[in-house]
């Protein structure tokens, strides 16, 4: 017992120090173009499998390994859509796949020979599509699902592979009512997707989508807070920002 008092006294008084201390010494390092980064506007990040970080940004593509920053360019200099596509403002991770939402459209990049790789759409509306600018990026854990947003529309796929196909909304009325969305949690089958003012759950199952419930967010006059603008699943709840 006594040696457990000493113990408690020796952590009470020790302990918050030496937390402070490795506070005190963290190091920060801050990329900028003067050491490497391709532009001033890093735009989104991502992390794969081999703990490889990614950065997209107005003038391509990066990886950061921690030391270093290597470069890869969709087109070479001086092709006419070379700064289109580098403009990049999404990217997710899937498996050996990375994809990327790029002012010119959705691109594929292989994370194991680190390369940009094409890939093939099973619908022609789909393809034309899928050529309009890529604001967001969203994928399911089971890498199946990927969710494409453009500035017209939410853009549901089947990702196998390097095929992707559409998935069907159970009614047209429900695609129409979900255009919106700015954001998604996975949950399993379930989706809880954010479109403004409404918190969505959504059905995902045999390639289907369907809306289950639509939850109106009223406005908080206290707080001059309204529409929905991020979310995240916690414990079982849906934990969401609003402005």
């Amino acid at each position: 017992m006594k040696s457990l008092y000493k113990l408690l006294i020796f952590l009470f008084i020790f302990l918050p120090s030496t937390i402070t201390t490795i506070h005190a010494n963290e190091i920060f390092k801050h990329l900028n173009i003067d050491n490497g980064l391709a532009h001033t506007d890093a735009n989104c990040l991502a992390q794969d499998s081999t703990g490889l970080i990614w950065i997209g940004t107005f003038a391509g593509l990066q990886s950061y390994d921690g030391y270093t920053l290597e470069t890869f360019d969709y087109y070479p200099q001086g092709h006419k859509v070379y700064e289109s596509h580098n403009r990049i403002r999404a990217i997710v991770c899937n498996k050996n796949r990375m994809w990327l939402g790029t002012e010119s459209g959705l691109t594929c990049f292989d994370l194991n020979t680190h390369r940009y790789i094409p890939y093939y759409i099973e619908d022609e509306k789909l393809s034309i599509q899928l050529r309009a600018t890529v604001t967001d990026l969203f994928i399911a854990p089971d890498g199946c699902h990927l969710w494409i947003r453009t500035p017209q529309e939410i853009i549901a796929v089947q990702a196998q592979n390097d095929t992707l196909s559409p998935m069907k909304w159970d009614s047209e009325a429900d695609r129409i009512f979900c255009k919106g969305i700015s954001d998604i949690q996975f949950q399993g089958k379930t989706a809880w997707a954010s479109s403004g003012w409404h918190i969505m759950r959504l059905s995902i199952e045999n390639g289907r989508i369907a809306l289950l419930t639509a939850y109106y967010k009223t406005y908080d006059r206290r707080a001059g807070r309204g529409a929905v603008h991020c979310m995240k699943i916690a414990g079982g709840e849906i934990l969401y920002d609003s402005r």
